[in-house]
């Protein structure tokens, strides 16, 4: 969902420099790219660079520099197709990759998740590069900087989107994972990414693709279970951009991610991106930058982009400052922080909501100023009422009248999420997700610390009596 400043009309998420057309797409596929005009093919200069650099003022992340804060300590699970670890950007930054299993159906041979190709690395290089970019790029000129440098990453790559030369010669339109007793391709290593992450210990999914509930609705209602924050994109506007679901982002309280320009305009009306607006509108949660961002190019160079990929990481770095700041909030509280200070302030509750920035836009330094403690451990964003305003979709003028008429919210219900955290409840410690088990481990940990205190109480108050006894019978 990153859209390249280049003259050609980009079309597809991965492949930013040829033209196709792509069908629709089926579980794990990646939605297609819109077109873009403007033309901006050379390296960018200096200037241009500080240029791309804009979010970091515009969300005020100097307001969590001065705080010390680094996303030291919060780990962040990106799916994506690939990552480049050799990219400059990427030096330094504590990255663990995790094998692709979907499989080139013309080898049979898994696609390498760390890899210099671009087609299968250049998306998800620049996703990561927003979360822990050194700032330096290939040529030693300025390059994206993560506003998270410090967080661990765990990377989990999907593969290479399909290309339609490829379903031409008979592959199946997603990345497959093995083969049946019949030889045919099964699998969807799209699904498998997305439950891996679920179990990584992380307390934040990024995901800047976008597939078919298929793929995901398992992933989501561990995630809703095990109170795992989950942030996807929007897909982009685009007259050529259509496809077949936008899940995770689209995922029944996810954190869904809408892209604005330095304008603050939604992309498409301030850009020149087109004028749709796409599925997971009637779920979008925030506004973050994605238009002119200094991104990690093809030829892995500096380049502007524009795209809802790029807002995504910037949305969960921000949670993960928050985090950072109050590890003893819940994801619920994190959430209700996030919706309740966008626009640069707080609000008295949860403010409200329209399809195209649905809370707000992204404001850093007041969700770090406000104390999530303070606010509910419910999820704001999961929708449990058709009278919700997020189920009244751009197609209706009323309200549903049972939310199986509101169809993206079905993934997962609070039915579902009630059955899953039951079944968490019998689960060993360590199944638990990252932040569950830390608490956990800190409430041993507190116990622990206490018995030994009350312990050492003892030994003391022993320990005088005897030494009192003693000294009266000397005398």
């Amino acid at each position: 969902m990153i859209s390249n400043r280049s003259g050609m009309r980009v079309l597809t998420q991965l492949a930013l420099t040829s033209v196709i057309t792509l069908a629709l797409p089926t579980a794990g596929e990646a939605l297609p790219l819109p077109k873009t005009e403007k033309t901006v093919t050379e390296i960018p200069n200096a200037e241009q660079r500080s240029g791309g650099l804009w979010y970091i003022d515009a969300l005020n992340i100097g307001s969590a520099t001065s705080q010390g804060l680094r996303g030291r300590g919060v780990k962040i699970a990106v799916i994506d197709s690939g990552i480049n670890l050799r990219a400059a950007e990427l030096q330094g930054a504590n990255i663990t990759v995790h094998e692709s299993t979907c499989l080139n159906q013309d080898t049979g041979e898994p696609f390498p998740a760390d890899s210099t190709d671009a087609q299968i690395s250049g998306h998800g290089t620049s996703v990561v590069a927003m979360l822990v970019g050194n700032g330096r790029a290939i040529d030693g000129g300025l390059g994206t900087v993560g506003i998270v440098p410090e967080a661990e990453i765990e990377f989990f790559a999907t593969g290479p989107l399909v290309t339609p030369e490829q379903e031409s010669r008979g592959w199946l339109p997603r990345c497959v994972t093995g083969k049946d007793e019949e030889g045919e391709y099964t699998g969807d290593s799209w699904k498998d990414s997305a439950d891996a992450a679920m179990k990584s210990g992380a307390s934040i999914v990024s995901a800047s693709i976008g597939g078919s509930s298929l793929a995901f609705k398992d992933a989501l209602l561990q995630a809703a279970a095990r109170n795992i924050i989950v942030v996807g994109a929007v897909p982009n506007p685009g007259d050529d951009s259509i496809g077949a679901g936008t899940y995770p982002g689209a995922g029944n309280g996810s954190v869904a991610v809408n892209g604005v320009g330095r304008d603050g305009v939604i992309l498409g009306k301030g850009t020149d991106l087109g004028g749709l607006q796409q599925w997971g509108a009637d779920n979008v949660a925030v506004t973050a930058p994605a238009a002119w961002i200094l991104a990690v190019g093809d030829d892995w160079n500096p380049v502007r982009r524009d795209g809802t990929s790029l807002a995504t990481p910037l949305v969960a770095g921000s949670l993960a400052l928050a985090q950072e700041k109050y590890p003893r909030a819940t994801s619920n509280q994190l959430l209700q922080s996030l919706v309740r200070t966008t626009d640069g302030g707080t609000h008295p509750g949860i403010p409200p909501w329209n399809n195209k920035s649905g809370f707000g836009a992204l404001s850093v330094s007041a969700m770090l100023a406000a104390d999530p403690l303070t606010f509910p451990d419910e999820n704001p964003l999961f929708v449990s009422s058709p009278s919700d305003p997020r189920c009244t979709a751009s197609d209706r003028t009323e309200p549903p009248d049972s939310m199986d008429q509101c169809q993206w919210a079905s993934a997962p219900t609070k039915q579902d999420v009630q059955k899953a955290r039951a079944a968490l409840n019998t689960a060993p410690r360590s199944e638990l997700p990252g932040k569950a088990r830390d608490n956990a481990n800190q409430r041993v940990s507190e116990w622990v610390a206490g018995g030994l205190a009350l312990a050492l109480v003892v030994v003391a108050g022993v320990t005088s009596m005897l030494l009192l006894l003693r000294r009266r019978h000397r005398r």
